[in-house]
């Protein structure tokens, strides 16, 4: 394959299993603007004595990071898209009976293979595990933005595989149920971030340097703009307050296309910043909140249901 490269991009995903090996068949994900790059693990060997130049240096761990963003849709049945849903477990997220929650024992999370095409490329990291926000902005397309880190690869050669995606729409914000509680804020836009903090598990047996990525720690957050409310009266809502309180309430929001539900729940969201903004002549609260557990993990819970007929 001779010529230049061109900047035609498809990525394929594979579950992996518990060793690190990919699970036969690669789902397709639609994926927008995605960069896939190894880690600057370079070391510098400078003689010390004599010169002020280099000795050939060395490449380290061999690690990648490869972030994009994808549509929230779903399968048209019951279940997010088989891509998203991929994505979505190898973020720490446990699925059972179209419920995702945080996954804390590292043994049981999801790792991915993730190859990116690049039209007469191929790049992979493996043993990949990533970061989950959710963004939705008034009235545009709900967007999940990731970002993977994970084993570098060597690229291939290879050909774009042939292109496979669902005819479902992107979920909107819009006519979405939104709540804190009793309070139903006028929002122009909410993000809810699983604040991953992810690591490898390193191993000196591995040429890479790592057996597999995994999430550790987790901050799961939510932050939203809604118009500002009085502290008393009709509609009120008094944001200073609460977060001097350290009130802990239930969030909830709703999302839909024309046959599926997507909730997402905090059972106890904390503000732990409430700062003030304006959307055209408008002042809002900027509120950003802490998702605290109760039980272990219980602290976000994502579900999808069918719409009844």
């Amino acid at each position: 394959m001779g010529g230049k490269l061109g900047r035609k991009r498809l990525i394929l995903i594979s579950a992996e299993d518990p060793a690190g090996d990919p699970v036969a068949g690669a789902t397709h994900v639609l994926a927008f603007e995605p960069k896939i790059n190894p880690d600057d693990t370079f070391e510098r060997r400078e003689p010390g004595v004599g010169s002020a130049g280099n000795f050939a240096g060395a490449v380290g761990q061999r690690s990648g990071k490869c972030s994009f963003s994808a549509e929230l849709r779903s399968d048209g049945i019951d279940a997010l898209d088989p891509g998203l849903e991929l994505l979505f477990t190898a973020c720490g997220l446990d699925l059972t009976t179209k419920v995702y929650s945080p996954e804390s024992a590292v043994d049981s999370q999801v790792t991915l293979t993730i190859d990116v095409y690049e039209d007469g490329l191929m790049k992979r990291i493996y043993g990949a595990a990533g970061e989950l926000k959710i963004v939705g902005e008034n009235g545009k397309r709900v967007m999940c933005e990731f970002e993977f880190s994970g084993i570098w690869a060597a690229p291939e050669d290879a050909e774009l595989p042939p292109m496979s995606v669902s005819p479902t729409l992107p979920m909107r914000m819009a006519s979405a149920q939104l709540a804190i509680d009793g309070y139903t804020p006028k929002a122009g836009k909410v993000t809810v971030a699983l604040g991953n903090t992810v690591g490898g598990r390193e191993d000196v047996n591995a040429a890479s340097g790592f057996a597999q990525f995994y999430v550790g720690d987790r901050d799961v957050s939510i932050t939203l703009d809604p118009e500002a409310e009085p502290v008393t009266g009709d509609g009120a809502h008094d944001a200073y307050g609460v977060w001097l309180d350290g009130t802990e309430a239930a969030f909830s929001m709703v999302l839909a296309d024309a046959d599926v539900t997507v909730t997402i729940e905090a059972p106890k969201l904390q503000y732990r910043q409430v700062a003030e903004g304006d959307r055209g002549k408008l002042m809002t609260h900027e509120l950003t909140g802490q998702a605290n557990v109760d039980n272990g993990d219980d602290e976000l819970t994502i579900t999808t249901a069918a719409i009844p007929a």
